[in-house]
Order: structure tokens, then sequence, then C-alpha cells
């Protein structure tokens, strides 16, 4: 992790050029919402045991009003360890976002695996914005133990009304990887509202977020066994703008109710308190 880091910041410090309009953000995450990395084809109840924790890194840098550079790293629950440096094109009615990714010490014998990550909006001004998401990774084959395919997709569709943002989406990910058994598959699925809500010259937004999401894990042995859960998750996200360079952040997703489902079939999570934890800051040069 270590490393990992300190590779990142490698790589943002020479792209914060003056003159330019750079941003910086660390945040910490904290979930026992998912399915913990070690959890064996055995395993029965819902999450809500172990914590997983990781951290995000993020570099932001505006070129010229329609050009820009993202630079990010993420320890996600799903996809483990990522980082994305890509650059977005703007313009009036559309904007494409592409670059490669790369799956960061995820195994033992790959330091790096790479990937393309495509992203289009499509935009009717004062109206409505379509986003189209597409990440996979390069490599299509899972030859020997720890060879893993990381995909993340996603489709949505806001309007714009005053003061907010109502957008409908569907968003998707996948980890599959090789074990000495078989294969290994953490899938997640989300299908949910946000309404992002601002006004000029205030210096605070928030947004709320209902989805159902469906998250499983699959083991591809000499049988197939199939551990998933469907929840109904609420989530409110606040940032705050202080002193024209700081932004704090703080996401809560939190389940209202959850369920399982194939093998887990009866299992609920009535006395556990399941959530996804996200808080930082952002800093502007």
């Amino acid at each position: 992790m270590r490393l990992t880091r300190a590779l990142l910041f490698a790589l943002l410090l020479p792209v914060a050029a003056p003159g330019n309009s750079f941003e910086v953000g660390s945040y910490f995450e904290l979930s026992n919402l998912d399915f913990s990395r070690g959890r064996a084809v055995t395993a029965t109840g819902l999450p809500g045991d172990v914590y997983l924790w990781g951290i995000r890194v993020t570099g932001h840098e505006e070129l010229t009003d329609q050009l820009a550079i993202d630079l990010s790293f993420a320890s996600d629950p799903v996809l483990r360890n990522v980082g994305h440096a890509v650059v977005t094109y703007t313009d009036r009615f559309f904007s494409i976002r592409l670059g490669p990714f790369f799956g960061i010490m995820n195994a033992p014998q790959s330091i790096l695996q790479s990937g393309l990550s495509t992203t289009v909006k499509l935009f009717v001004p004062g109206l409505a914005v379509l986003t189209l998401q597409s990440d996979n990774s390069l490599s299509g084959r899972l030859v020997v133990t720890g060879d893993y395919i990381q995909e993340t997709s996603e489709v949505s569709l806001g309007f714009f009304v005053p003061n907010a943002i109502p957008t409908a989406y569907v968003r998707t990910k996948r980890y599959t990887w090789k074990t000495d058994a078989g294969e290994s598959v953490d899938s997640f699925t989300a299908y949910g509202l946000e309404t992002d809500i601002f006004q000029k010259n205030i210096p605070y937004r928030i947004v709320l977020d209902l989805a159902y999401q469906d998250s499983s894990r699959t083991f591809v042995q000499s049988t197939t066994t199939v551990q998933r859960y469907g929840a109904l998750v609420l989530g409110t996200a606040l940032s705050v703008d202080l002193f024209d360079r700081f932004t704090l952040h703080a996401d809560l997703e939190s389940s209202i109710y959850a369920f399982g489902l194939d093998t887990l079939v009866g299992e609920t999570s009535a006395d556990r308190f399941l959530f996804r934890l996200s808080t930082g800051v952002a800093y502007r040069f």
C-alpha cells in the first residue's frame, strides 16, 4: 500500500504545473456491506462482521476549458486496487473520457495489469445528460493462479431541474480471478436514483441516493456455488467548500433492508448495521 501511494504521488506532482487549475483529494473508506476477500465457499450469513477499509487518492487538472487530466488510485471492495490515468475532452453537446487503468498489486505475480477506460457523455443543454461508461481489463484469459479481470460499466440518464439533477442509473462492477480450485467472481450491480442538490453561491451541496444493490460471490469449482444477497440502500453525500481551497466530503450509504439470495436464502441483516462510509478532503492549488 505504501509503494502504491508513493507511486501515485510521484505521478501527480509533475502534473501540478504553475498557472493551471489543479486539485488533489485524499479519502478514507470503510465498509461492512461487502463480502470479505477471504470469504470461503462454505461461509454462511450476510456481510457485517468484517470491516473492509481502503483509501482513494485523486488528482484533477484543467489544462483548458475543454481539456482535463485525471489521475486516481482506489482500493475498492469489489475491484481491489485500481488506478486511472484519463483525459477528458468536453464540448457543448458531449464529452469523451479516455485512458488506461491499472490493476495494482492485486496478485503476487502481477504488479500492474492494464485495461482501458472509456466514458461518453451526451448533453442536451439545460435539459438532460446521458452517460455511458465501460472499463475492461485487456487480459482476456485466466491461465495461472492469481490472474484476474476487472470490469466496470454504467448507464445513466439525468435531467436538469431548478437547483437539482435527478439521475437514474445502472452500475456494475465485476472482479474475476483464478484460484487453485477453479475461478471466483465478485459481482456488484446497483439500480438507483440519485439527486444532486445545489444552489448558486452556497458553499455546500448534497447528493441523495436510493438504490437496490445486488452483490454476489460465485465459486466455480467442481460445482458452482453462488453466495448472493440484495439490499435496499439509502445514501447521503455532503460536500462543503472552505476558504476557497478546501472541500470537505462525507458520504454514507446505509442498508435499509438486506436479504439473502441463492445459497443465502433465509438470511437477513436485522441485527446488523450495514454501511459504506467515505470521508476526506480535496485541496485546490
